[in-house]
């Protein structure tokens, strides 16, 4: 009985102490592989907001440039005969040469581009 006794005595605080060991064990890979998916989500993320940033800032620099290229030529169409129709016409050709722009328009001062404001007045 009493050999018995010993073992248990033995027995019963290894096998608390290893079941408090494992517990803990087991909470700090928790909290690490936690700590680390947050780390590794927050990264892919910030990685996917550069990218499309950058995508969309190498768009807006190719309709600028396209842009910038076409104000001249709409300057120099100003007073010409048949001017509305060439700007609509090299717009159209702009469009669909582009398919990441969506549109494309210009502004004057009334009658200031062909003094013809009147005759398209509510004209698509």
């Amino acid at each position: 009985m009493k050999n018995k006794d010993i073992k248990s005595a033995i027995l019963f605080p290894v096998i608390i102490a290893l079941t408090v060991g494992i517990i803990v064990m087991v909470v700090i890979l928790n909290v690490r592989s936690t700590s680390l998916v947050n780390e590794l989500t927050e990264d892919i993320i910030n990685e996917t907001v550069n990218h499309y940033t950058e995508t969309f800032r190498a768009i807006g620099n190719e309709n600028y440039g396209n842009v910038a290229t076409i104000a001249p030529v709409i300057e120099g169409m100003i007073g010409k005969e048949n001017a509305r129709e060439e700007v609509v016409a090299q717009f159209e050709k702009m469009l669909k040469a582009n398919d990441n722009m969506l549109g494309i328009w210009c502004a004057f001062e009334p009658n200031a581009f062909d003094g013809k404001d009147e005759q398209y007045k509510n004209v698509a």
